[in-house]
């Protein structure tokens, strides 16, 4: 799928909005796109916004304004359903006396491994999912660069079949996997709960919000099940009301971590807009081993048709090198979580090749148990990179089997509302930054297994050319993939 620029249609901040289909023809939604901020040395972050456009055919019944709130970035005023996050195990940076210290350890390895155990009794089935959305979304790109979160995207679907009914809800599980709604909760919430991480080592937080029109009234039950098994909360008021946007915006600098306080414009909503779901994915950690400054130098990238000349970083680590018939890779650790995957296909093998080998889909689905690997040292030289990426996710799902809810004739979403509504647009916009160095926290403890012997294979893994990049949680699940074909291009 190419990707398209959706200047006109919640780029911003990524939050979709539902408009009013009765008596009215639908209005674009004027947006401003700035700059994004640049983040801390070393950190990834990435923030992915999925909304949905839901159009009702018959006006709903008004009711009362919802009271102002004297800030104007502030939400609560406006809350109708508060979803309750976990409090996260702080892993012990400072040394206090022994006994302290180790039972402050223990309590934040062994939330670990409770996670660990949660993913993997919930046999949650993402390997089909990640290989058909990544082809979908990561070829075709023309030459650009581009990133998606997988695990946000396939969160955000479960919020949906949980307000579909009919046949709109059983395309959507049958593209996750997925046989009933209560198989549905079960795995959708033990996904959320095994990565949710807030631990001072690194953090990786998902939100969900939902954000209806005064004149608009959900279901009470729907949003109680939103609540407690997607973490999701609900606002409600004037839609059209610039303090109930900036709220919106308050929401989503709270949920990751003002990354886009100075960069998020004003929004304006037009008057039709019913609801507005919002889903963001916060990732951010430090690698094992940094990369040091005064080995940067500039090398030339070969990007399709023309070398750009970038900033690379070098570092040579102990660590598996695999090889397959159409490519190589490697895994760099990241602190608090698994790692990012860099694979380079072979000279003479384009991306959109490579995405669509069998071989490669096979590695990319389990690549700890890929069976061609060397014990190696690997001299790595990679490019920094700051990539954004933008796209209608329509095709996409339609090409993937759902597309009921597309159809304003078809789409069941009575679980949320009796009126007839159905999904115009999700949008989906995703970041991808790289550096040297760490992320905020500056006083980190970095593990590293010591190398008991000195490997025989010595590799020069550089990446001068596009590439291939995926980042895992600690339980193998692909937080992000993305394709660079220009370092130097951040759109």
């Amino acid at each position: 799928m190419k990707p398209e620029d959706i200047q006109n249609a919640l780029a911003d901040i990524g939050e979709d909005l539902i408009e009013n289909a009765a008596d009215a023809k639908p209005k674009r939604i004027k947006r401003h796109i700035k700059k994004w901020q640049a983040i801390l040395a070393a950190t990834l972050a990435f923030i992915l916004v999925l909304g949905v456009f839901l159009l009702p055919t018959r006006e709903p019944i008004a009711d009362k304004p919802v009271k102002t709130p004297a800030i104007l970035s502030d939400p609560t005023p406006f809350l109708l359903s508060s979803a309750v996050y976990p409090l996260c195990a702080s892993y012990p940076f400072t040394y206090k006396n022994f006994a302290e210290q180790q039972m402050l350890y223990d309590a934040w390895d062994r939330e670990r491994r409770e996670k660990a155990n949660l993913f993997q009794k919930a046999d949650i089935q993402l390997d089909d999912f990640f290989v058909s959305t990544m082809q979908e979304i990561l070829t075709d790109t023309n030459g650009k660069n581009s990133v998606y979160s997988p695990i946000n995207i396939y969160l955000s679907l479960a919020l949906l079949a949980e307000i579909s009914d009919g046949e709109s809800q059983q395309q959507i599980l049958k593209l996750l996997d997925i046989n009933d709604l209560e198989s549905l909760r079960e795995k959708a919430n033990a996904l959320w709960r095994s990565h949710y991480t807030k631990d001072g080592m690194s953090t990786l937080t998902l939100a969900n919000s939902l954000w209806f029109d005064q004149s608009f009234t959900p279901k009470e039950g729907a949003l109680q099940i939103l609540r407690e098994y997607y973490f999701a909360s609900a606002f409600r008021g004037n839609m059209s009301d610039k303090i109930f946007q900036q709220a919106m915006v308050g929401w989503i600098n709270d949920q990751t971590g003002g990354i886009l306080k100075n960069d998020l414009s004003d929004l304006e909503i037009p008057p039709e807009t019913v609801m507005t779901l919002i889903s963001t994915i916060y990732f951010q950690a430090k690698w094992i081993d940094e990369f040091e400054k005064n080995k940067t130098e500039i090398k030339n990238f070969n990007a399709n048709r023309k070398k750009v000349s970038c900033e690379f970083m070098n570092s040579t680590t102990h660590t598996f090198y695999f090889t397959g018939e159409k490519f190589s890779a490697i895994c760099y650790g990241l602190q608090g979580q698994g790692g990012m995957w860099l694979v380079l296909p072979n000279k003479g093998t384009d991306l959109d090749t490579l995405l669509k080998n069998e071989e490669f889909c096979r590695f990319i689905k389990n690549p700890d148990a890929w069976k061609m690997k060397e014990d190696a040292i690997v001299h790595l030289s990679l490019p920094k990179f700051n990539i954004g990426f933008n796209t209608d996710l329509i095709t996409c799902l339609k090409n993937l089997g759902v597309q009921d809810i597309f159809n304003p004739y078809e789409a069941d979403f009575s679980t949320i509302s009796d009126l007839q509504t159905y999904i115009k647009n999700i949008v989906h916009t995703t970041r991808c930054m790289i550096d040297e160095e760490g992320c905020t926290a500056a006083a980190v403890t970095v593990s590293v297994d010591s190398i008991t012997s000195s490997p025989d294979l010595t590799v020069h893994f550089t990446l001068d050319r596009p590439f291939y990049f995926q980042i895992t949680s600690n339980q193998g699940a692909p937080l992000f993939a993305g394709v660079v074909n220009d370092p130097t291009r951040s759109e």
